[in-house]
């Protein structure tokens, strides 16, 4: 399982060496340099014979190696690392009761068609039925109703404000990125979206990733 540095060059003190996991190769890049396995600029990485913990992968700033698909509708993250994206609430819930404690705590989850988002510390303490579910008629906590025109919108916003961040040298230039990726897809989209640079903004000042 590779695991990319994302903070520093690899070397001795800044990755994990768990007794029973061992290290098969580290490599270091001539300069940082962009992975799309991890979605962001990186020293070099390292090559564990099995997964980390979500936890030893955090305190090291280390990324797992992972192509996601984010056309998919549900997600988790850990801070700025994206671990797994989900066609379906019953893969997502199968990946979270596989996950150690840790894992399950410092972890967030999105379902991106609703715009819902929900962090692994309070997930845990939900009931099944409370859960993400794929029925369209079944939120998160019981709820109804149908999503706005808005909330579309802004949903799409949060998306991909998550899905850009790594891209980022500083937080001032995401919502340009937002922005131009969403005038983008609007070449694609029947009714495009309208939103201004301003909206996204706001809706990222609220979002506690970038607190």
């Amino acid at each position: 399982m590779r695991y990319y540095s994302t903070q520093r060059p690899v070397g001795p003190g800044t990755f994990p060496q768990p007794k029973e996991n061992k290290v098969l190769e580290i490599v270091n890049f001539d300069e940082r340099t962009y992975c799309k396995e991890s979605g962001r600029d990186c020293w070099g990485y390292i090559d564990y014979e099995k997964p980390l913990s979500e936890k030893e992968a955090v305190s090291y700033e280390l990324v797992r190696e992972q192509l996601l698909d984010f056309s998919q509708r549900y997600m988790a993250t850990s801070g700025t690392s994206f671990l797994r994206t989900f066609a379906t609430a019953a893969e997502l819930n199968e990946w979270w009761e596989a996950q150690n404690t840790d894992g399950q705590y410092f972890c967030r989850l999105y379902d991106c068609e609703k715009g819902i988002d929900i962090l692994g510390s309070r997930y845990m303490f939900l009931t099944p039925e409370e859960r993400f579910h794929d029925d369209p008629q079944q939120s998160l906590f019981g709820g109804g109703g149908e999503m706005t025109r808005r909330d579309e919108i802004d949903a799409e916003v949060r998306r991909q404000a998550v899905r850009l961040y790594p891209r980022c040298v500083a937080l001032f230039e995401l919502p340009l990125m937002v922005y131009t990726q969403i005038m983008n897809d609007n070449t694609t989209r029947r009714k495009p979206y309208r939103v201004s640079e301003k909206r996204i903004k706001d809706i990222i000042g609220t979002m506690p990733e970038f607190q």
